[in-house]
């Protein structure tokens, strides 16, 4: 297969992760709103769209980590180059450090020899001006006496003798002397050549320094900004990777909370089956028990009535239903057949409020009977919403939750949601 290089998602992502929140947050509403009204199909097609969507997202996350993991190998690559630019440049360094000891070698070599000239020179200059002094004096000296005046104007002829030894020894000592000269400017002159060599071997190794130190550097130049370039492309692949990951995880939450909305959505309609098929068999109970003179809906508790429809009590008035009084723990059974609508607080965590522990029980799309104070601690109802009870079924027990002066049961009997007097259909 072959991969193109993926541009940067990251704002696509943020519009799509902030297209899922707002659709969580339509849902939110919807449910607070009053329930669902999508069919299970609709969730389905839902579903299948956002798996479509996700299997899109894991295939382009796949290429970008693929990418990834080239980028990432690159720089690996790179950096060993760099490492091996670094042994290299160690090793140039301490070829530039032989050269510069060298340049050291041959500056000193230059500082001697030029302190030698000097030297040289000086001698040179000081017995050129004695030689020349000594011959100027014998110049004098013997100017205008030939060698028989020299012999003749002598005492004796040893004495002659010893006069001419003695001048040829002063000619041949001056000889030696300018020969001596000669050679110091000799060695000076071959002395200045070497100066002259050695500078310029100085200045081809300043030249020689200055081209390694200039290629160590670029070299070393080029390897980091092509490691800063490659590790800037893996960081924006690495962004991109996490953006498509944040992704995933929100239509991946979209898709638990769709199918959570369609349990909800399939546990409405089953309660809706139950409750119609609860109002069926209560229908049927009545008229059977019509034809026969029997009761509608049967005494959820047998006690003492201290408290009718329609007057007043300490925590109610007017009084909607009937109190029953009844020793606690007395089991309370079902009216008739009916769907739990409730079962529980009637504020939820607060077991001293209003009704305390209660129970409603639907037996037709439009009658419901209510049955509160119930015990809720030893005792709890045993009964959960959307369960179907029977008549004569026990859904709680007397206790004294909620606002009681007693133990009793307060029960209400409804239709269309409004309170009738519970005497009327208890035969």
């Amino acid at each position: 297969m072959t991969f193109r290089r993926p541009v940067s998602m990251t704002s696509l992502s943020r519009r799509r992760l902030i297209r899922a929140s707002v659709g969580l947050a339509a849902v939110g509403v919807s449910l607070a709103g009053g329930g669902l009204n999508v069919s299970a199909t609709e969730f389905d097609e839902q579903i299948e769209q956002r798996k479509v969507e996700l299997e899109d997202l894991t295939e382009r996350r796949k290429q970008t980590e693929a990418f990834l993991s080239a980028t990432r190998a690159r720089r690996s690559s790179l950096q060993s180059r760099l490492r091996v630019i670094e042994e290299a440049r160690y090793n140039e360094v301490a070829k530039l450090q032989e050269l510069q000891r060298q340049l050291e070698t041959r500056e000193l070599d230059v500082y001697e020899n030029t302190r030698q000239i000097q030297a040289l020179t000086s001698d040179f200059e000081t017995e050129k001006q004695v030689i020349a002094g000594r011959l100027r004096a014998l110049y004098k000296a013997n100017r205008g006496i030939s060698g028989l005046e020299l012999v003749l104007s002598s005492g004796s002829f040893t004495e002659a003798l010893d006069r001419i030894a003695s001048l040829q020894l002063v000619v041949r000592q001056d000889i030696a002397g300018i020969r001596e000269i000669e050679e110091k400017n000799s060695e000076i002159l071959i002395r200045t050549r070497l100066i002259e060599d050695q500078r310029r071997e100085i200045h081809r190794l300043q030249e020689q320094r200055e081209s390694v130190k200039a290629e160590i550097e670029a070299r070393s130049r080029e390897q980091n900004e092509l490691i800063a370039r490659v590790e800037a492309e893996a960081g924006a692949l690495e962004a991109d990777v996490q953006a498509f990951e944040d992704e995933q995880e929100a239509i991946s939450s979209k898709i638990a909370d769709l199918r959570y909305q369609k349990r909800l959505e399939l546990e409405r309609l089953e309660r809706q089956r139950l409750l119609e098929e609860a109002r069926k068999r209560a229908e049927a109970a009545r008229a059977e028990a019509a034809a026969t003179g029997g009761r509608g809906y049967i005494w959820p508790l047998i006690g003492i009535i201290t408290a009718g429809y329609g007057g007043c009590t300490f925590g109610q008035c007017p009084h909607l239903g009937i109190d029953i009084a009844a020793p606690l723990a007395s089991p309370i059974v079902a009216a008739d057949d009916g769907v739990v609508l409730h079962s529980g607080y009637a504020f939820a965590g607060d077991r001293r409020a209003s009704y305390g522990m209660l129970v409603i029980l639907a037996h037709s799309d439009t009658e419901e009977t209510l049955y509160a104070h119930l015990a809720d601690i030893t005792l709890p109802p045993p009964v959960t919403p959307g369960q179907l009870v029977s008549r004569g079924q026990i859904i709680g027990y007397v206790g004294l939750s909620g606002w009681t002066s007693g133990p009793h049961l307060h029960f209400e009997y409804r239709v269309n949601r409004r309170q009738l007097d519970p005497l009327n259909v208890l035969r």
